[in-house]
């Protein structure tokens, strides 16, 4: 009797450690796909913003010269300097990269929580957790 409630106790600790095991599995799997989403999310926010500075680099130096321009009192001759032109077309071509940045990235959220698991899934398990006799019942 005692060599069967060993046996018993044996294969519950088994059949336990196996189903730990199974949801560990689960649980790696699901944080692997998580993770690789925010590397993917996060690399299109850094892009992002060094578009930003980018483009905050370009403007103060275009305050720069329009300053320049307007200490010299040929602010009129704006539409003249190529160099202003060139990075009025600068700042155009980070703009639209930018929108386009900022579109990728809504995107990726949208797919990330259209992907997001509420939580870790419920696999049917193939064999039913094994009935543990009560302390002093017989099987």
């Amino acid at each position: 009797m005692a060599s069967r409630l060993w046996d018993d106790v044996k294969k519950s600790l088994q059949d336990l450690g196996n189903i730990a095991s199974e949801k560990g599995r689960q649980f790696s799997k699901v944080a692997a796909e998580k993770a690789e989403e925010l590397t993917k999310t996060g690399k299109t926010r850094l892009e992002l913003l060094q578009v930003n500075r980018d483009i905050e680099r370009e403007l103060t130096e275009l305050g720069g010269k329009v300053h320049h321009l307007k200490t010299e009192g040929a602010l009129e001759t704006i539409n003249d300097v190529t160099e202003i032109q060139a990075i009025f077309d600068k700042i155009s071509i980070l703009e639209e990269k930018k929108e386009a940045l900022e579109k990728k990235l809504k995107e990726e959220k949208a797919e990330e929580a259209k992907d997001e698991p509420s939580a870790v899934e419920e696999t049917p398990s193939s064999e039913e957790e094994p009935e543990t006799p009560e302390p002093g019942e017989d099987k």
